[in-house]
């Protein structure tokens, strides 16, 4: 038990990590996306 109280602290900030991660990078990509579109909706 000593271990897993050790151990979760860092776990949940590695979490915390990822989902920050894998927010932003999903944010990015669908401005990217949505940026792509009105480019292509626009005529030359």
């Amino acid at each position: 038990m000593d271990v897993l109280s050790a151990l979760l602290p860092p776990v949940v900030v590695g979490a915390a990590f990822i989902y920050g991660i894998v927010k932003l990078v999903r944010s990015e990509a669908a401005a990217r996306r949505a940026n792509q579109h009105d480019e292509a909706r626009e005529p030359n």
